[in-house]
């Protein structure tokens, strides 16, 4: 058996398998048996007639044909290994002809990218997050609003209700005409609290609601302040720097008033802090509070630091990937968009026509895609060159402590989410953190380069051997 191998552009190989003779008479051989079981050939029983007969009954370019999928099998995999390719995916056969024999295979090759030699450079410096009081004030309101103490009331709305109404707005000029055929703020069921901070169109709103009752509807008009991106440049610097008054428009309101409720937020002290959690105090509470803030901004801050780091490397990475890869992340994307529609009792079709057509829809995937993979191919090969892993004995570990707050029923859990796509999930959650963890060690001065910690690693093995050494001679046993 002979290979060629030809490289294309886009990180993929033609690989050309030459089987020899032999191979091909076996492979031959049993499709010519196989064929005769199927096909009625006078003279003989299926199953029956020899070789021979049956190519000259159908012709050795129709064995042949049958017999690819069995040189596939019998040589395909030696052939890869003379080749010396590594595939990125399942290679695919393309082509295949009987005189003379050979298979030609299109194989997606592993992406490469190649980052410069000073990457580390690149990281700029990380800065830990800070939380404010102001933060922790906000959150405790937040929580106080959540547990506030709602009742329905038998009276006229007043500032600081909480009312249910079935509301419409459309925006309209000064004479009261429509500007729009789709109404600005769709007709539905809304619930609002008349505070001036939690009404999006503010105090104009609130007069004109104050006074209404459950059952009662009104229609009302209030000017609306946005800003007009018609408007023209100012020329001069001085005009650029003023503050010119906005325009104004109009949003024309019909409420019906289903229900008025009176709100009132519990006072922030002990005793709320015992009802939201397992708190004593206020302190704790807000400590608890504060530290929860500080958990999601510390991943936020990691996230975006990981993005920047990318990004300065992605203006000077060489970057090389199959084409596959981006084929199949447009079709993964097109059947998870059509499941999501169907489960809305949508079609993925009609849109698609609204937008231009499925040319420019996938055009528009493939640019998102190709965002996406290299962003993902330079993480990689970060970590590939910081040393980051994940062992699957570590995965097991993270699973086992998800698995933990089920208690009694832990074991079942953690079979339920014992598989490849989780395992894989998880694995890619874990090397992120800890190559932001490196990155971040690296923009503090505090990671030593690779190659230096092999050289210690090595130095502190020879040490060892040595110490082991010195040890076994001495007669002492080894610690």
């Amino acid at each position: 058996m002979k290979t060629e191998v030809e490289l294309l552009d886009g990180r993929q190989a033609r690989l050309t398998v030459l089987p020899d003779q032999e191979t091909v008479r076996q492979a031959m051989q049993k499709a010519a048996r196989r064929i005769s079981r199927h096909v009625d050939i006078p003279g003989f029983r299926r199953g029956r007639a020899p070789y021979h007969i049956v190519a000259a009954r159908l012709g050795e370019d129709y064995i042949f044909e049958e017999a690819v999928d069995d040189i596939h099998r019998m040589t395909f995999g030696d052939a890869l290994n003379q080749s010396d390719l590594e595939p990125w995916d399942t290679p695919a056969l393309v082509d295949y002809s009987y005189k003379p024999p050979k298979l030609v295979y299109l194989i997606p090759l592993e992406p490469k990218v190649t980052l410069p030699e000073d990457y580390r450079s690149y990281v700029p410096e990380f800065r830990p997050p800070e939380v404010t009081d102001e933060e922790v004030d906000r959150a405790l309101d937040e929580l106080r609003e959540r547990n506030a103490l709602v009742e329905e009331v038998d009276r006229p709305a007043k500032e600081g209700d909480l009312l249910n109404l079935k509301m419409v707005a459309w925006e309209v000029d000064e004479e009261g005409n429509r500007l729009d055929e789709e109404p600005a703020i769709r007709e539905g069921e809304y619930e609002l609290l008349l505070i001036e901070d939690k009404v999006p169109v503010g105090r104009e709103f609130i007069d004109a609601v104050v006074g209404i009752s459950a059952g009662e509807s009104r229609d009302f008009t209030i000017p609306v302040i946005v800003d007009d991106e018609t408007a023209e440049e100012s020329e001069s610097e001085e005009d650029e720097e003023e503050t010119e008054e906005k325009p104004k428009r109009f949003l024309q309101f019909h409420i019906e008033c289903e229900r008025v409720n009176s709100y009132t937020l519990p006072e922030l002290n002990d005793a709320f802090a015992s009802t939201v959690g397992d708190f004593e105090t206020l302190l704790e509470l807000r400590a608890n509070v504060r530290q929860q803030i500080a958990q999601a901004k510390e991943q936020e801050a990691r996230d975006k630091f990981l993005g920047e780091v990318v990004d300065k490397l992605l203006e000077v990475a060489e970057i090389e990937y199959p084409q596959k890869m981006l084929d199949d992340f447009v079709a993964e994307r097109i059947d998870d968009m059509e499941r999501d529609f169907e489960r809305r009792g949508l079609r993925l079709d009609d849109l698609v026509g609204l937008t231009g057509g499925w040319d420019d829809f996938e055009k528009r995937i493939r640019v998102d895609g190709d965002r996406i993979i290299r962003r993902a191919l330079v993480t990689r090969e970060l970590a590939i060159l910081e040393g980051v892993t994940v062992s699957d004995d570590e995965v097991t570990e993270r699973m086992v402590d998800m698995s933990k707050p089920f208690g009694a029923n832990a074991p079942r859990y953690f079979e339920m989410i014992d598989n490849p796509e989780t395992r894989k999930r998880i694995a890619n959650s874990m090397a992120t953190d800890r190559l932001v963890d490196r990155l971040i060690a690296i923009s503090r001065g505090e990671a030593p380069e690779q190659e230096a910690e092999r050289e210690e690693r090595e130095a502190a093995d020879e040490e060892s051997v040595s110490t082991t050494g010195s040890d076994q001679a001495s007669g002492e046993e080894p610690a």
